[in-house]
């Protein structure tokens, strides 16, 4: 048994019972989660609540500044799944368009909520795409795919154009966080 650690238990009797410090751990588990399923809210009767909903808030805050809305205009099936799965997980909803009706009708369905737009300038109806686009976007949040942009280099253009638009973000208050962590540990 080299490596282990026992906890020898001998009564009164004859018998006596031998238990690893794991077991004993993995009991201790279990028995708090009883616990915990059987209380209901044990932060909030330890007093913890507060402090959580407050870090969980903040969380929340930062969460929900990063939602935005990325409108992906190509016919080529390998250029718009890379834009998707490159710009979906930063945070953008991906909407498709084939065509300058369906741009249009993404335009007037999302009005505020579009920050950025990738185009294929192939695309036959792509100076009517570009002007509307031009309307509601800044022109450098267009992204304009050429006819010698490859599906592979869609990534690197999209993260290298995010790079350069991504905003400054406000440093967190001092003592904000630390203070807070504090609280929910002592």
């Amino acid at each position: 048994m080299a490596g282990r650690q026992r906890l020898d238990v001998t009564g009164t009797g004859s018998r006596g019972s031998e238990y690893t410090w794991s077991s004993i751990a993995i009991v201790g588990m279990l028995f708090g989660l009883a616990i915990t399923l059987y209380f209901g809210h044990v932060p909030q009767r330890l007093g913890l609540a507060d402090p959580m909903d407050r870090l969980s808030a903040w969380r929340g805050a930062e969460a929900g500044q990063a939602a935005a809305q990325a409108l992906i205009v190509t016919c080529d099936p390998g250029s718009r799944l890379t834009a998707v799965a490159t710009l979906s997980p930063r945070g953008f909803a991906p909407l498709l368009a084939d065509n300058k009706r369906e741009v249009l009708s993404q335009i007037r369905t999302h009005p505020g909520t579009l920050k950025l737009a990738v185009v294929d300038a192939t695309l036959p109806d792509y100076t009517v795409i570009a002007r509307a686009l031009k309307n509601v976007l800044p022109v450098h949040r267009i992204i304009v795919l050429n006819a010698s942009t490859r599906s592979q280099d869609v990534g690197p253009l999209l993260l290298d154009r995010l790079g350069s638009l991504q905003t400054k973000r406000q440093p967190v208050k001092p003592g904000t966080l630390s203070s807070a962590l504090r609280r929910l540990l002592g």
